[in-house]
């Protein structure tokens, strides 16, 4: 019989192979993670653009079901604000509007007046009224003038969407209701909306 000398194969790892492993880890982590956080950030501002956009358009409909005039208001402040249908032209939101209000979230506000990328391209020309819309009952946005509300071919209603992120650019959305009462979302992607 021959006996052999030496030790028994180790198992594990050594503490090198393990720190190497760490040091990757750690590469990857400070990699993916700010990109994760900006995408999960941008995803919170379309998913907000998309429900201001769906408000929008319930109020539209029903405008034209109730054949009256129907706006889209903001009420409250800090991290509670609400964008709601004003059903009523109350001009406050009253606890039967279930379904037509949406509670914002803290980091995304309204902004139609900020420093936001340009909007030629949204515009296409037409002139710019910075605020959420109001429908007559035929379900076209209309400008209040003297206590009629009057539907204007040259104008557009625009209104922006703010996302004050914790890394990077601000994020903008922008939500339009054309002169034929066509609700569009857009967002900035850094060089141009899309």
């Amino acid at each position: 019989m021959i006996r052999t000398q030496g030790r028994a194969s180790a198992r594990g790892f050594s503490l090198l192979e393990l720190l190497i492993v760490v040091v990757i880890a750690l590469v990857v982590a400070v990699i993916a993670i700010p990109r994760l956080m900006t995408s999960t950030e941008a995803f919170k501002l379309r998913s907000t653009a998309s429900s201001v956009s769906g408000l929008v358009q319930k109020a539209r409909m029903l405008a034209v079901a109730r054949n009256a005039l129907v706006p889209v208001l903001t009420t409250g402040s800090g991290s509670n604000i609400y964008a709601f249908v004003d059903a009523d032209n109350s001009g406050s939101m009253n606890s039967t509007a279930e379904g037509t209000s949406i509670l914002m979230p803290g980091t995304i506000v309204f902004d139609p007046n900020g420093a936001h990328p340009s909007d030629a391209t949204i515009l296409n020309g037409l002139t710019a009224v910075r605020s959420l819309p109001r429908f007559n009952p035929r379900g076209l946005p209309c400008f209040l003038s003297s206590g009629v509300c009057q539907v204007n071919s040259g104008n557009m209603y625009i209104t922006f969407l703010r996302q004050d992120r914790t890394l990077g650019a601000t994020g903008w959305a922008a939500i339009n209701v054309t002169p034929a009462g066509r609700v569009q979302v857009w967002t900035w992607d850094g060089n141009r909306w899309e």
